[in-house]
């Protein structure tokens, strides 16, 4: 006899265990169901095989204030014999500095005994890597390609311009950029009013899928006195100048003794000095780049001095029209030249050094007229003598 599935709920109670069993088995669909019910009860699949915990690790550290490649590589247990040999195999610069914030990159195989540190440089696409095995050591310079994305910031100046742009980026470093893009034509300090709004967009550097650095900040905006102004880098063949429709630098007679303008230290008559730590005047302005890159004559001139000595380290003097007088101090090396002779804009006078008084590698440049110090950014241009044909034709 069929029994309809929902009577046989339906009289539950009124069925017998056996005789239920009985009707549920005699009906086909019903039985096939159960069968295959069972199979699948029985055949329940086996847990998954654990995957394989691998042996390497890659953390990403914070550089600290008190950090250097000498003293990290200590660390991690590099004799001091074997830190000469990796500097020396990684070609890694003797005044390589690293920045407190920023991040170096640690890599450790527990199955094979591989330690490895990886340091990013800060200016240029290339790293530089130490590995020490348990009977190795060895270190190398390599090419980075970076992967980048943009990434876009906004946000009020209540306080400090530094403060807020760090808080809203993350980074204060990007904060610092962000204030290049104006420094050239507003003295920000006198200029920026509460709740004044900016935005930013900058670069964000990937090495094979770990954030490494910021990049450049490609766009600039700010309200200062109640008006939007926006500044735009242009990368340009050697390096690059933030510029807007509006900017108009054909009017001053100096052309900037760099082709990149990262500031590092304004003109300020009553700077704490970082090194002999009391009140001094910072009588011209420091541009920060790597050692090596060139400085160049701002204008047509006469050498009246150069030399070496304790403060300036390596020095030049050119003395321009109008009774001008420029000064570049801490050059690594300095061209050759003769006092009395004539100079061209854009010519290489020296090359980006440390000597002197310095913590790290920067062109400092001061202007003088008539025996009175002058802030430098207010009569220079955004871009050297040699790049104002590529600035024009961008325009």
């Amino acid at each position: 006899m069929f029994v309809p599935a929902r009577l046989v709920f339906k009289f539950l109670p009124l069925i017998s265990s056996t005789a239920l069993a009985s009707a549920l088995i005699a009906t086909p669909a019903l039985a096939s169901n159960v069968a295959s019910t069972a199979a699948k009860i029985k055949a329940s699949p086996k847990a998954p095989a654990a995957k394989p915990i691998s042996s390497v690790t890659v953390t990403q550290v914070k550089i600290g204030a008190a950090d250097s490649v000498f003293s990290l590589l200590k660390n991690y247990g590099y004799s001091d014999s074997q830190r000469n040999q990796v500097f020396i195999q990684s070609k890694m610069p003797r005044d390589f500095v690293l920045t407190p914030g920023e991040l170096y990159r640690v890599t450790q195989d527990t199955k094979a005994g591989r330690t490895e540190l990886k340091f990013f440089d800060r200016d240029h696409p290339q790293a530089y890597s130490f590995w020490r095995t348990k009977t190795e050591v060895g270190g190398r310079q390599e090419s980075i390609k970076y992967d980048v994305k943009l990434v876009s910031a906004s946000g009020h100046v209540r306080g400090s311009v530094v403060e807020n742009i760090s808080q809203a980026v993350g980074d204060e470093l990007v904060a610092y950029r962000f204030m290049d893009a104006f420094l050239l034509d507003y003295n920000l300090a006198r200029v920026l009013q509460k709740n004044a709004a900016f935005s930013l967009t900058v670069q964000k550097l990937y090495d094979q899928g770990q954030f490494v650095k910021f990049g450049e900040v490609t766009h600039a905006e700010l309200e200062i006195l109640g008006h939007s102004v926006v500044r735009d880098f242009r990368p340009l063949k050697h390096g690059g100048t933030y510029t807007a429709d509006s900017t108009e630098y054909k009017n001053r007679m100096f052309f900037a003794p760099v082709d990149y303008i990262k500031i590092s230290s304004l003109y300020q008559p009553h700077r704490f000095h970082p090194i002999k730590k009391f009140r001094r005047a910072h009588l011209g302005v420091d541009f920060e780049l790597t050692s090596g890159e060139p400085v160049y004559s701002v204008a047509p001139g006469e050498i009246i001095r150069f030399g070496r000595n304790r403060a300036a380290g390596n020095f030049i003097v050119v003395r321009h029209a109008n009774n001008y007088e420029a000064y570049y101090d801490h050059l690594s090396s300095v061209s050759s030249l003769k006092v009395g002779e004539k100079v061209e804009p854009g010519i290489v006078l020296g090359r980006i050094g440390c000597t002197g008084y310095c913590t790290r590698p920067h062109l400092h440049f001061a202007i003088k007229k008539m025996g009175e110090y002058l802030n430098p950014l207010n009569l220079i241009r955004g871009y050297s003598f040699n790049q104002r044909f590529e600035v024009a034709r961008q325009d």
